[in-house]
């Protein structure tokens, strides 16, 4: 890490954190998370060089894992048959929403069917841009697309609950034990869940295993009964400050043209995303048993550890909302191709064209 690097790095962590601050100081919902994420997005569309090393975002990803793992407990294994329709319901929605929106990519944004596809699947930003390269999409405009999708959806959902449906959304989730009330083998155990977990995650080539690896860890830590303690709520509030950062560093580097064409259309179809989610969760939730909060958090197209998060903040079927994430990752990363070469011929052809 050079000169240039460790001062760009602490310029950003200096906004990212006053962003933090800020929001936490107006009582605003996921205050460290979101604070951090719109400060270094205003910062970066700005102009000015944000920068966050990957090493120390896989840490702070590993703690988050870590903490929404916490959220688990020995009760929750016996919830997990209601599961089961849910995921059913998770699985068409998530084809409806990326139909939905590779036809509104194709058709108003202008932009070619494999960009279009990749561009609407909810699924990972870096993997869905991974597998849309190989198929010759534009790298550029998917990831900022799911750059805005992510960015639209953890800036609307909480302040929705927030300030329209009148919940308590903490500025920081109820969990987490402090400091003082820590002995040395919690501390021993949730670093191991962190230092396995998330290499093993990688090796294992879970989706967003950097993330999954350790809350699996630390969830089978906290059923067992293990352990019963969480990570400190220091940590994880600059650990949700290091994501939000590296959330909102997406956008470096864009001219103002291109921001505006891209975002807009992203900026769209994540509201009509976001929109489908609250209206088929808050109409199938009672029917599958599930309360709609819970639903729509599932079936909001963020990221996995944002929603989970919201879910942790209100208190409501947190190992719920994360697994579904979870297979909601995993259904797109291991379908959506295959789903896009049976519905794209064209671009099928043209590939092995491209091998030969």
């Amino acid at each position: 890490m050079g000169h240039e690097d460790i001062k760009s790095f602490l310029l950003t962590m200096l906004i990212a954190g006053c962003g933090g601050v800020l929001f936490a100081v107006i009582q605003f919902p996921l205050a460290w998370l979101i604070g951090a994420m719109l400060a270094t997005t205003i910062a970066s569309i700005a102009g000015v060089r944000v920068w966050v090393p990957q090493w120390l975002r896989i840490i702070m990803i590993a703690v988050l894992g870590i903490m929404l793992g916490s959220a688990f407990s020995p009760e929750m294994v016996a919830e997990m048959g209601r599961w089961i329709m849910p995921l059913v319901v998770l699985a068409l929605f998530v084809l409806l929403v990326t139909f939905v929106g590779a036809a509104y990519f194709n058709k108003v944004a202008g932009y070619d069917p494999v960009t279009a596809y990749f561009s609407a699947t909810p699924g990972g930003m870096t993997e869905m841009a991974l597998v849309g390269e190989q198929y010759g999409a534009d790298i550029r405009v998917i990831s900022l697309g799911h750059a805005t999708r992510v960015l639209i959806t953890v800036g609307t959902i909480p302040v929705w609950f927030r300030f329209v449906e009148g919940l308590d959304m903490p500025v920081m989730p109820a969990t987490g034990t402090g400091f003082a009330d820590l002995i040395w083998f919690d501390v021993m155990v949730l670093a191991a869940c962190g230092m396995i977990g998330a290499p093993l995650g990688t090796v294992m080539k879970i989706p967003a295993g950097r993330l999954v690896g350790p809350m699996l860890l630390s969830a089978v830590a906290h059923i067992t009964g293990v352990i019963h303690a969480g990570p400190p709520p220091s940590i994880v509030a600059v650990a949700q400050v290091v994501v939000g950062a590296s959330i909102g560093m997406r956008f470096v580097g864009l001219t103002m043209r291109e921001l505006r064409g891209i975002t807009f259309h992203a900026a769209v179809i994540s509201v009509i995303f976001v929109l489908l989610a609250a209206l088929v969760g808050g109409l199938v939730g009672p029917v599958v048993d599930i309360p709609p909060i819970a639903m729509i958090l599932a079936l909001a197209p963020g990221g996995l550890s944002e929603m989970s998060l919201v879910a942790l903040a209100i208190g409501i079927e947190t190992a719920f909302v994360s697994s579904m994430h979870i297979a909601r990752i995993i259904l797109i990363v291991l379908a959506g191709p295959l789903v896009f070469r049976a519905s794209h011929r064209d671009a099928r052809i043209e590939q092995n064209d491209r091998a030969r």
